[in-house]
């Protein structure tokens, strides 16, 4: 192929270039130049080529020499530097050993020139004190607290110790000094204010506050850190000089063989150190507080830092007299009552955060406080067998003085929750939720000893009697009552905590606990269900006597009813079922809570509603005339008996409305309807049927049984 275009090609210049055979020589003479012209470049390229290519091959060996000498530089500076490495491992660890001794002697040193400061400091306040300059001897002092605070993180020992030492040699030497003074500054200003110095105040001269204020703001500042005292939560130290005093007389009226250091009677020592607290606290706000407001202790009260040595005073005393009298239940008591109202003046008149210590600290820790709860435990049952044994204990407080739900309320379960309350009232200020829970486990313990009594009493009476509606009156008041405590912030609170602090259970107590919410509810369900319980033994006491009246009523021929042109009266058979149940709703209605009537006058309604239609007119016949005396016993005389509780009574008789509607129809409709609802149709048909003459209650099969009654239309099945 490629053979054949060539052909092609040469056929094709020759064509072009050949016209006649002059013109043969001319194209051989173009084409032997251009062969020869061909040659000769080829010749010159071939020469030229090889010398290229030598000159690129040296350049590449002579880059390869270049590279191998570098890399043997290289391998030889590196081997320099491993050598001089080696070499100098031992001057790098002789280095390294000056360097650590160089930085112990810096330590040394430092420790020296801290020792030196430290002595320093001690000549300062020595010179200081000499001199009587007793300002610079409290600053020297205060440079070597904060020196100590500075270094308190080190590990040296020995030298914090020295430290340390030396500001408690100071202190002791220095509080000696102050304090002296500072007392008989305080004498000068009438401190403490007692017997005729809060009656009738001296006048002092602004001299002695002056010095009461240099005085007492360098005790400010000798006051030792926490990281230096041994003791924890002490007073400021210029508080305790003024509480000392104090302190001086409360051991000498209240310890000891002295009549006032009675075991029977803390109120002395309470009411004494009450007093005091009154009797200071202008002093202590007027005076006292500015001070403190000038210094590094702002955020302190002075009347509350005061109070607060106060109330140490009373807890050491309570303290060394429960070693006395945890064994005698009156006086152990006595001192709860007294301590709660001594806690109670504080917080409440002085404002006292309950967050601080108090005197019920002592009383809620360790055996102190089983003896409370056991205490606690022991006088509520007392006083629930009193309230239980009562004459009056089914009676009302409140009978014939109001018209409304509190003159049913007996009286023993009104004192009951008031027990309850007051419980309540004396742990409330316990500052530990665990504690308040300790207590509210002993009323719900409590209330169900008090469910289990009445449920005891309940069944030794029958149902409608006084002081079996009394119970129910008293079970409704106590679930109404916890239902609103569940829901008081208190109980929330301790719940929440409850919850939040007790240990995980297994599913199924989960699943019931999940149910519970509120602290009380398992007391509340309990309470309903002997509510429920009592709910149907009442409505069925009831209804039993209603029943058992209604037996002339029930067999009553109503098909033999003569026609008469004279009004309608109450069928004579009907006035004794009706008189029962009259008498029955207004003795219940007297005795209970109108709720729990609610109740059962609803339940009631539902069971004559059953009883008349079931027993009186399905087995029955009627002619128009019984009929109509059906329907006039029943929309004028039963359902007005509940009209006295609602404006439709007749809603709660559905049943009876509806067959009285199909005992009166007009026979051309029964007749019709009795067709329609006998026929093989729809039951929605049926449904629709019944709607049109006002029957939504009885259903079709139901209807039809009402209609079969009527002697003026055929039975049929």
């Amino acid at each position: 192929m490629a053979k054949l275009e060539k052909n092609v090609h040469v056929t094709e210049y020759l064509n072009q270039n050949i016209k006649t055979l002059s013109d043969l020589r001319d194209v051989h003479k173009n084409i032997k130049e251009t062969v020869e012209s061909l040659g000769k470049q080829l010749h010159e390229a071939s020469s030229s080529l090889p010398s290229e290519i030598d000159y690129a091959t040296q350049g590449a060996n002579d880059t390869q020499t270049e590279v191998t000498d570098i890399q043997h530089r290289k391998d030889n500076l590196h081997h320099q530097v491993v050598e001089h490495v080696r070499n100098q491992q031992d001057v790098c660890k002789e280095l390294e050993k000056v360097t650590t001794e160089i930085q112990q002697y810096q330590y040394y040193l430092a420790y020296l020139q801290l020792i030196e400061e430290v002595d320093k400091m001690s000549s300062d306040i020595q010179t200081a004190m000499l001199t009587d300059v007793m300002s610079n001897a409290v600053e020297s002092f205060q440079t070597m607290t904060h020196v100590y605070h500075k270094h308190s993180g080190s590990h040296c020992k020995h030298l914090l110790k020295f430290i340390k030492d030396t500001i408690l040699f100071w202190y002791k030497i220095l509080h000696e000094k102050l304090a002296s003074d500072f007392e008989e500054t305080l004498k000068s200003v009438g401190w403490p204010m007692i017997g005729n110095t809060v009656k009738s105040p001296p006048v002092h001269s602004s001299q002695h506050y002056e010095l009461l204020e240099k005085l007492f703001m360098s005790l400010l500042a000798i006051q030792l850190p926490q990281s230096v005292s041994d003791k924890q939560d002490e007073l400021l130290l210029p508080l305790q000089l003024m509480v000392l005093p104090l302190k001086k007389r409360f051991k000498y009226h209240f310890y000891g063989n002295r009549k006032t250091n009675n075991l029977e009677k803390p109120e002395w020592y309470l009411g004494q150190v009450l007093g005091w607290i009154r009797d200071h606290s202008t002093f202590l706000t007027k005076r006292i507080q500015p001070l403190l407001h000038k210094s590094a202790f702002k955020s302190i009260s002075a009347k509350m830092e005061f109070i607060r040595g106060m109330v140490i005073l009373v807890t050491d005393k309570m303290k060394t007299d429960l070693q006395n009298i945890m064994n005698d239940e009156h006086i152990f008591s006595h001192l709860i009552d007294e301590a709660i109202l001594f806690d109670r003046e504080l917080q409440g008149s002085h404002g006292y955060p309950h967050v601080l210590p108090c005197c019920l600290d002592v009383l809620t820790a360790g055996e102190a406080f089983n003896g409370w709860i056991l205490i606690e435990e022991k006088f509520a049952k007392g006083k629930m067998d009193l309230m239980l044994s009562s004459e009056t204990a089914w009676q009302s407080q409140y009978q014939g003085l109001m018209e409304m739900d509190e003159a049913n309320l007996p009286e023993c379960a009104e004192s009951f929750i008031t027990l309850m309350l007051t419980i309540t009232d004396r742990y409330k200020s316990l500052s530990n939720p665990e504690n308040q829970l300790r207590f509210v486990d002993l009323q719900l313990e409590l209330l169900e000893e008090f469910r289990i009594r009445l449920v005891q009493v309940m069944d030794k009476h029958d149902p409608l009697g006084e002081q079996s509606c009394a119970i129910f009156n008293a079970i409704y008041y106590l679930t109404e009552v916890l239902q609103e405590w569940n829901n008081s912030a208190h109980f929330v609170q301790l719940q929440y905590f409850r919850k939040q602090t007790q240990p995980p259970e297994d599913s199924a107590t989960d699943e019931v606990s999940g149910m519970l919410e509120g602290i009380f509810d398992s007391s509340i369900f309990l309470l309903d269900k002997l509510t429920e319980q009592m709910l149907k033994n009442l409505v069925h006491y009831i209804y039993t006597d209603i029943h058992a009246h209604s037996h002339l009523y029930r067999k009553q021929r109503w098909n033999i009813l003569p026609t008469t042109k004279d009004s309608l009266g109450l069928s004579i058979n009907a006035c004794e079922m009706l008189l029962v149940l009259k008498d029955h709703l207004l003795r219940v209605e007297s005795l209970l809570n109108k709720p729990i009537f609610t109740k059962i006058w609803h339940r009631l309604a539902v069971q004559l509603n059953k009883m008349v239609v079931s027993e009186i007119i399905i087995p029955n016949q009627f002619n128009e005339t019984g009929a109509s005396q059906m329907e006039f016993d029943m929309c004028r005389n039963l359902f007005p008996l509940f009209g006295e509780y609602t404006q439709k009574p007749e809603n709660y008789f559905r049943e009876i409305k509806e067959a009285c509607i199909l005992l009166t129809l007009n026979k051309g409709s029964a007749s019709l309807l009795k067709e329609l609802l006998c026929e093989e149709k729809e039951a929605v048909k049926k449904q629709n049927a019944l709607h049109e003459q006002q029957i939504y209650k009885l259903n079709p099969t139901k209807a039809l049984d009402v209609l079969n009654t009527r002697f003026n239309l055929p039975k049929t099945h």
